[in-house]
């Protein structure tokens, strides 16, 4: 196996677990609102930040103690790759995964 593959496994476990319950959850009875997916690369950080405008998670429950079987795996494969994960309901609801990745240059 090339070095980084499994971490590279880990952040897409990561990354589809939340996308899914968006598709799945974030609008029911044909409501409408916008899903924002987006990902960066700062440095030696990978930056996925998922996004909507409908109902996420309700206002006023804390998200580490809205864990879902599936969150709990997302929360527990981040910390391994020593991750962050911030939540927020400023505009929204918001994901944002901060994974640090290992950059191997190369030098002829």
């Amino acid at each position: 196996m090339q070095p980084g593959t499994e971490n590279r496994r880990l952040s897409c476990l990561i990354f589809n677990e939340p996308i899914s319950n968006m598709l799945k959850y974030v609008f029911p009875e044909g409501r409408r609102g916008k899903c924002t997916i987006s990902v960066d690369r700062q440095g030696t950080t990978l930056s996925m930040a998922i996004c909507d405008s409908c109902i996420g998670i309700p206002a006023g429950r804390n998200w580490l103690n809205f864990f879902t079987p599936g969150l709990k795996r997302v929360h527990i494969l981040t910390e391994k790759l020593k991750g962050e994960i911030i939540f927020d309901r400023t505009n929204g609801t918001w994901f944002i995964f901060l994974i640090p990745i290992h950059v191997k240059r190369f030098i002829p």
